[in-house]
């Protein structure tokens, strides 16, 4: 497959993640009103695990195996991106947080994924970077507020933040040659280990059964926890981490579009420009080679 063919599926991968991934805070918003975060986040990912132990069990084998230390490294990652990232996120919003406070928090992962990796050299995707984090600000800035003087709640939005960081980072560094469903069977099973007994000790099993959360939970289950992390895996597999991490500075907009089109949700012309700032600061960090060419033309014209 020629160069500019990989660069194009790995950006597709990318956009499609996007778009998976903002809509599962539409359908959690809905599964929520009929469970609690601890409840929800744990049933959603036992489906994903039994979905994954069943691709295991039915694929071929692969003729590479998979090491002790890949699985474990796996599994690590399942604790910060399966169980500490949704779970801080559900307790920081609940805890009266103001999601635009969140965004911005939240806005801060390729920052501060690129001064923790330092993998990203091009100046125009350092630009990029900086820019999202600032269209992040510009989206939120009309209705930002603290929410809560309550630190405990700023404080589990940054853990938040440090889980889905810190278990992409492992994820690029440790996994990227590990078979995917084994590699989401471990990140769900070790995800199980916290999320069943902090459940049952902190808010126990409740469910108010319906088609609406039926509905919910199976799409959180199968597209968000299953399908997107599928591709987050194989956007980490051939693309720099700093440079995936962007994407989930896009996530926040694409919610907006989608709670607008579905909810009737407003969006006012601050959060219109702030959108458009992130996704071409976006476009930025994956097409360097391209704004570096409009840079040059530019300056050769003046």
């Amino acid at each position: 497959m020629a160069v500019s063919q990989r660069k194009s599926l790995r950006s597709l991968t990318g956009w499609f993640f996007v778009f998976i991934w903002s809509s599962g805070y539409i359908s959690s918003s809905i599964g929520l009103l009929y469970t609690n975060p601890l409840t929800f986040i744990t049933l959603r990912v036992a489906i994903a695990f039994f979905i994954f132990l069943a691709f295991n069990l039915v694929l071929p084998r692969k003729t590479t195996s998979t090491g002790h230390k890949e699985i474990y490294y796996a599994m690590i990652v399942g604790i910060f991106i399966q169980f500490l990232y949704p779970v801080f996120f559900a307790y920081s919003l609940s805890g009266g947080i103001s999601p635009a406070l969140l965004t911005v928090i939240l806005g801060l992962q390729p920052v501060l994924t690129l001064a923790i990796c330092r993998d990203i050299h091009s100046k125009v995707q350092i630009y990029g970077i900086i820019g999202c984090l600032l269209g992040t600000i510009v989206f939120s800035a009309e209705n930002f507020s603290i929410g809560t003087t309550d630190m405990a709640n700023i404080s589990y939005a940054i853990l938040s933040l440090l889980g889905i960081t810190v278990g992409t980072i492992v994820q690029k560094s440790n996994c990227s040659d590990m078979d995917m469903e084994k590699n989401m069977l471990a990140q769900c099973f070790s995800a199980l280990i916290f999320l069943i007994p902090a459940t049952m000790i902190i808010s126990h099993f409740y469910v108010a059964f319906n088609f609406r959360f039926i509905y919910s939970l199976l799409w959180q289950s199968i597209l968000v926890s299953s399908l997107s992390s599928l591709l987050l895996i194989k956007a980490l597999k051939s693309g720099a981490v700093t440079n995936v991490s962007t994407y989930f500075s896009c996530i926040p907009a694409a919610t907006s579009l989608m709670a607008y089109f579905i909810l009737d949700s407003v969006i006012n012309i601050t959060m219109i420009v702030g959108i458009i700032f992130i996704f071409i600061c976006t476009f930025m960090v994956q097409k360097p080679a391209s704004f570096s060419m409009i840079f040059r033309k530019k300056g050769s014209n003046l």
